[in-house]
């Protein structure tokens, strides 16, 4: 068995607003190897001299220890049958379980935690009862080897191992001393500590695995320049080549329309039809539906006038559900509007391209996307991708990444590419797909945030000229009697845009060089409307800074000297700067010590330039996983940082995902889909339920006898008192029973609950779509509405509602 250590985050600093107490445990006699009863907990005591089991130590994956006994749940155990006599024994703080490291089997394998994995041996253990009162516990995968304390010592910090049974040496018997541990929640609705920004829901996109191009973007064609190296012999790699009846065809791939290449067809003899056929992102198919219309553009040249016949076709092209013709000019490059109109659904058609005679024809640009019926708003975005936004409940969206700064080199990146008509935008090298046509960007992406009504981030590349990015105050704000105000309303949007916050850069090394590149643009933003808040492209932190000119695990930082200077400039302008920090959040573990990071950062901030005005957002939230645990790890963070009052946005990355086209790894969409159908991850639902949760005031929320890094509060109360929510993330492999007191709250009527809950690795797929989602029930609080008890699932996501309001006077 191989598996990796992963790193446990140091637990430096308290959690604002989350106090955690330790836990209330009263121990009685030594009992017996126990019956299975998960709702027990335990001490396992060594036996000579009283020092206890615990998970005490930090780093990277640390060894079992006996220490003095502390009140501390990493000291508890709890104990489930695992067949054939041997249990599995669980740290109650943790939720994982005895094993030894990488499965060892030897004298000296190292005792440890990990996940549960129920069929390996090694986290089995036989409780075996000894005359003297106390208990063996023997390792099931080594030959029942006993759990140890190294070379038989027992002072406090000894680790612990497997060895042999020896006669008379000390550390390898024990007691199990039964415990009665208190766990609570207390929500102090009085105590609010910060006025929680609606935009913690939101999320990210670029165009990593598709998420634009064959995803939300309502173009139906993949590969409409005809720039994708030849498949077949000179036909684009997007397209196929096709002959039908006894006609006889060359193709090459000739001078552009644009970019480097064009399509020539030529039918060169015989009867019948030559042409090239699309079948969409690589090549899975074209979703089209019966008798609701279609609306395509296609750029053709012929040196006389040629009719070229576009239809839509079974993927073998045997049967065709609707066509139509257009004729060429024949006076060079030419665009061509077309609509088609289905006899059949098909979820796998494909769109061709065709002569029906002898003629040559070159092909630059193709086009198709569904009328009006399919589209969200009129946009050139997908409707039921959209619609699944909207009830995913996002408050804020951003678009860029590594698409256009920070990973690597993307000159191509520039917003004045993504202007005019998408038929004549140029191709560019983009990070995530070395062919972009640039005909959904920047302000597409701003019509979208508009016509969903919620905030629209737009990242810029941090290498924009001043003079350039000048222009684009002219574009986004301009009257149309400017050049680019006028560009903006040829452009299909007449009104001035109302977006006020920008990121300059992703994942950028905030030193000298980003200074001055972010100096020499702020100058003309901040110029022209210091309103407008910028965003410095930061990147991760996992140490605490204590010194902001000495900064560790910083990655490409290493001080704080570029970001006093821009908060200097913010301030003379009587600007907001922000600064964009990424959180990973593949699992729990390691969440909570990025949060105390990212305390620091923000503590900082606020002393390098008093008086400057500052947020820190959050765009991405990021892992390589779209599963439950990826879902509890969002959760944890998202409810750790609506605490915050220094964060404002809280994104997630990414937003979208293609099934089954995981080009660029990062298997992390919340919204996914096919050509044909729509549905949502496990960490889309967490966003959904926190939109449905939010209260615009985080309240002091106190947790007992809870391990902070897999188990969390956060409480939110309504401006009115009327309406409390309780979000709750239990990490854990348990089920935990807590007593929640509502302090200065009366509950009235019963609690709506509402759980997502499955195995860490759990996913939904295209055809099990509702394999992972929330599940709605009731709880009745205790009489008088101050308390109730509730049994948070194993694995689980869980927020209660409640309606009520402050008690009368003399209440509770």
């Amino acid at each position: 068995m191989t598996r990796t250590p992963t790193k446990l985050a140091a637990l430096l600093m308290l959690l604002v607003g989350t106090a955690v107490a330790p836990a209330t445990a009263h121990a009685t006699d030594h009992v017996a190897a126990p019956a299975a009863d998960t709702g027990q907990t335990y001490r396992i005591v060594e036996a000579g001299s009283g020092n206890v089991l615990g998970a005490m130590r930090s780093g990277d994956d640390p060894p079992m220890t006996v220490d003095a006994y502390a009140d501390n749940p990493d000291q508890l155990w709890r104990i489930a049958d695992a067949g054939d006599g041997y249990s599995e024994i669980v740290n109650d703080g943790t939720g994982k379980a005895l094993s030894t490291v990488n499965g060892g089997s030897g004298n000296g394998a190292v005792v440890h935690l990990w996940d549960y994995l129920t069929t390996f041996p090694d986290q089995h253990w036989k409780i075996t009862d000894s005359p003297d009162s106390t208990v063996t516990l023997a390792n099931q995968g080594t030959g029942d080897r006993l759990l140890s304390t190294d070379d038989g010592a027992t002072t406090a910090g000894t680790a612990t191992q497997l060895w042999d049974q020896v006669d008379g040496r000390a550390g390898q018997t024990w007691k199990l001393v039964p415990t009665t541990l208190t766990r609570d929640i207390t929500v102090h609705t009085g105590d609010v500590v910060n006025k929680v920004p609606k935009t913690t829901v939101a999320t990210g996109m670029e165009d990593v695995n598709h998420e634009i191009y064959g995803g939300i973007y309502s173009q139906m064609i993949y590969g409409e320049a005809f720039q994708e190296p030849a498949a077949d012999p000179g036909v684009s790699g997007m397209w196929r080549s096709f002959t039908t009846g006894s006609a006889r065809a060359t193709y090459a791939l000739a001078d552009p329309f644009k970019g480097s290449q064009s399509q020539r067809l030529q039918f060169t003899s015989g009867s019948g039809s030559v042409g090239v056929e699309n079948r969409g992102l690589n090549r899975q198919g074209l979703s089209v539906v019966a008798g609701r219309p279609y609306d395509g553009k296609v750029t053709l040249r012929a040196q006389t006038p040629q009719r070229v016949r576009l239809s839509f076709q079974n993927a073998d092209g045997s049967k065709v559900y609707a066509h139509t013709t257009v004729t060429t000019s024949g006076t060079g490059w030419k665009t061509y509007s077309f609509s088609l109109k289905p006899s059949n659904a098909d979820a796998h058609a494909r769109f061709a391209i065709e002569l029906t005679a002898p003629a040559t024809v070159d092909a630059g640009y193709a086009f198709v996307e569904p009328g009006a019926w399919g589209r969200y708003k009129g946009l050139h975005v997908r409707k039921d991708v959209a619609d699944a936004m909207v009830a995913q409940g996002l408050k804020a969206i951003r678009f860029g990444g590594c698409a256009n700064s920070g990973c690597g080199d993307v000159p191509d990146y520039k917003w004045k590419t993504m202007t005019g008509d998408p038929v004549n935008r140029p191709v560019t090298k983009g990070f995530w797909y070395p062919y972009e046509s640039n005909g959904w960007g920047i302000f597409d992406f701003l019509q979208l945030g508009e016509a969903m009504g919620i905030q629209a981030v737009p990242s810029l590349n941090i290498d924009e000229s001043p003079s350039d990015i000048a222009d684009l105050m002219d574009y986004l704000y301009g009257p149309t009697s400017t050049r680019w105000g006028a560009q903006r309303a040829a452009d299909g949007h007449p009104a001035p845009y109302t977006a006020k916050r920008f990121e300059l850069g992703n994942e950028d090394a905030v030193d000298e060089t980003y200074w001055n590149k972010f100096k020499a643009l702020a100058d003309v933003i901040w110029s022209r409307d210091p309103s407008i808040k910028l965003v410095v492209g930061d990147f991760t932190y996992s140490d605490v800074i204590t010194d902001p000119f000495h900064v560790t695990g910083g990655g490409k930082v290493n001080t704080l000297a570029a970001h006093q200077k821009i908060l200097e400039l913010a301030k003379q302008y009587g600007a907001e700067a922000d600064f964009d920090i990424h959180l990973w959040t593949g699992q729990t573990d390691g969440v909570l010590g990025q949060i105390k990071a990212l305390d620091s950062y923000a503590y900082w901030l606020g002393r390098l330039a008093p008086g400057a005005r500052y947020k820190v957002v959050v765009f991405e939230l990021n892992a390589d996983s779209h599963d439950q645990a990826r879902a509890l790890a969002n959760a944890y963070a998202i409810n750790a940082l609506q605490q915050r009052p220094d964060v404002d946005v809280v994104s997630s990355a990414n937003a979208l995902q293609v099934e089954g086209q995981n080009d660029n790894g990062w298997d992390q969409g919340l919204v996914f889909m096919t050509q044909s159908q729509v549905w949502g991850q496990p960490p889309y639902y967490v966003d959904r339920m926190k939109a449905s949760s939010y209260r615009p005031n985080a309240v002091r929320t106190e947790l007992t006898g809870t391990d902070d890094s897999v188990f969390d509060a956060t409480s939110m109360i309504s401006d009115d008192r009327r309406s409390l929510s309780i979000d709750v993330v239990n990490s854990s492999a348990q089920p935990l029973e807590y007593t929640a007191t509502l302090d200065a709250f009366t509950a009235a009527g019963d609690a709506t609950v509402t759980t997502l809950s499955a195995r860490p690795n759990a996913t939904n797929t295209s055809t099990n779509p509702l394999n992972v989602a929330p599940v709605t029930s009731s709880l009745t609080p205790d009489p008088g509405g101050h308390t109730f008890t509730y049994v948070f699932p194993a694995y689980s996501y869980t927020s209660l509602q409640l309606n009520g309001g402050t008690p009368a006077a003399g209440g509770r």
